[in-house]
């Protein structure tokens, strides 16, 4: 009977995109006998077989050498922990060389989470995660390349407070390992309701056209559409005129506080406050 096969590599940590090559070999048996390949890759559920380059035999003693090469072209990060196996085969005898397990190396491969929008003062759980091989460590950075988390392997959770607007932007998920770094990058965008602001006090004489402006910053915007303005001592408003009111002709009962309101979809109903103050008087 021929000897139990055994597999040797070209590289025992081959990395990803390499070219793997594998070779078994046993000595003896009559008649010579055959090598085959099977290779289960991880997670998979059982072997398959695989075509080998070529297999040669050389009995030039009674202890013959039959070998069989077989290559992996391009290794995927895949065949990372897969078993190869070489069956050697003759009418007497079906042996099986001890398990090859295959160890890839491969650059961190990164998962983040999708991107966010948070109403401002909220809080948000971010996690990073990323597998490699050699294993690699984790960590969270912000648009400026500042470390928000600790690096940790594999894993990173954090939670982030929207303190304010400035936080929006484009945030990295990182993972190194020795062949280098990888990153997923994800955008949180920080939401609030209008913030009005309007010209103060605005003087002007009975019979004369007064213009008042307001505007708001918003995220998301607050399309001036969405305006009301209100006179606080009449409760007059008007709600078709956009973020400019137009008075044609002043007189006395238009004096007083007209206050502008924006709507975004924070805040449908009745958005932020501001107030324009103006005064009317007589000639």
């Amino acid at each position: 009977a021929p000897t139990l096969p055994s597999v040797t590599a070209n590289s025992s940590q081959p990395v990803a995109g390499s070219n793997l090559r594998l070779l078994c070999s046993t000595s003896g048996g009559n008649p010579a006998p055959s090598l085959t390949w099977q290779i289960r890759t991880n997670g998979g559920s059982g072997f398959e077989s695989v075509e080998a380059d070529s297999t040669k035999g050389a009995p030039v003693t009674p202890f013959g050498q039959v070998t069989s090469q077989l290559t992996l072209n391009q290794v995927r990060a895949e065949y990372n922990r897969a078993v190869v196996r070489c069956l050697a085969t003759n009418p007497v005898a079906n042996l099986s060389s001890p398990d090859y397990v295959l160890n890839v190396l491969y650059l961190p491969v990164v998962t983040a989470v999708p991107s966010l929008a948070i109403e401002l003062g909220a809080e948000v759980a971010i996690e990073c995660s990323a597998t490699g091989n050699p294993e690699p460590t984790v960590r969270l950075e912000n648009g400026a390349g500042e470390i928000l988390s600790a690096v940790s392997p594999l894993r990173v959770r954090y939670r982030l407070t929207a303190h304010q607007p400035s936080q929006s932007g484009t945030y990295r998920c990182v993972g190194d390992n020795r062949l280098g770094a990888s990153n997923a990058s994800f955008a949180i965008d920080i939401q609030y309701g209008p913030k009005v602001s309007g010209p103060g006090t605005v003087t002007a004489r009975s019979g004369d056209q007064l213009t008042i402006q307001c505007s708001a910053d918003a995220n998301p915007a607050a399309p001036s559409s969405s305006v009301v303005w209100t006179h606080l001592s009449s409760g007059r408003s008007k709600s078709d005129v956009g973020a400019t009111l137009v008075i044609r002709k002043v007189d006395r009962s238009d004096a007083g506080v007209w206050r502008c309101r924006f709507a975004n979809t924070l805040t449908p109903s009745s958005g932020a406050a501001g107030a324009a103050r103006w005064s009317g008087r007589h000639d």
